[in-house]
């Protein structure tokens, strides 16, 4: 009996400790910006804004623009084709675009050493291009002081050619620093675009400020 005793006072004073049982503190399916790692980031990320581009929100724009036609015995989208543009009009660029441009904006900031370079040229680029694509749609829209969260919850619209003369510092920027840094870490399979191929960015960002130039052109349409 007395070796008994003694059993279950020791496993009672090593079974249960405080703490034991906190397993979700801090919370593993809602982590911290700062503590995911940037590679991860990315690939969400990058992920977001295929299904952003590819899925569906541009298709007034191809419409409107005479790039597609409609079908005498089809109509897609009543609102679209009679110009009922409301608030709840193609949304998800705008609503799924900020969230997007938010998770680049993380890269940039955690990708301050010059081994992560690569990832905060690509998150550089991306941003450009998501920022150019709300211009073309919405003209002005928050820029300088966008994705700043509760520090400015009302943040100014600023103007659209200031925006697209920013946006070509930026890659041009981008650009540079993927120059400048041979020996970055490469992305790798983490960069589910281009599979690290660095040369692939530096062309993407070469297309894309070469697309907001074209906006800027004497007589060109956004």
């Amino acid at each position: 009996i007395s070796f008994a005793l003694l059993g279950l006072l020791l496993l009672a004073s090593v079974g249960c400790k405080k703490g034991t049982f906190d397993i979700n503190n801090p919370n593993p399916n809602s982590p911290s910006p700062e503590s995911v790692p940037t590679k991860f980031i990315l690939s969400a990320a990058l992920n977001g804004s295929a299904g952003l581009i590819a899925g569906g929100n541009n298709d007034f724009a191809n419409y409107y623009m005479g790039y597609w036609a409609v079908s005498g015995d089809y109509i897609p989208n009543a609102n679209l084709l009679t110009y009922n543009i409301t608030a709840t009009f193609y949304t998800g660029n705008w609503d799924a675009g900020y969230p997007l441009l938010k998770n680049y904006g993380t890269i940039i900031g955690k990708s301050e050493d010059a081994s992560q370079a690569n990832y905060a040229a690509i998150a550089n680029i991306m941003s450009s291009l998501h920022f150019q694509n709300m211009v073309d749609i919405y003209n002005n829209i928050p820029y300088s002081q966008a994705l700043l969260g509760a520090v400015t919850t009302n943040p100014a619209y600023d103007d659209a050619e200031t925006i697209y003369a920013s946006l070509v510092d930026r890659l041009d920027a981008a650009i540079a620093s993927i120059n400048a840094n041979p020996d970055a870490e490469d992305p790798g399979a983490y960069d589910i675009m281009f599979g690290g191929d660095m040369t692939m960015w530096k062309k993407l960002a070469n297309t894309i400020k070469l697309r907001i130039l074209m906006r800027q052109a004497p007589g060109a349409a956004s």
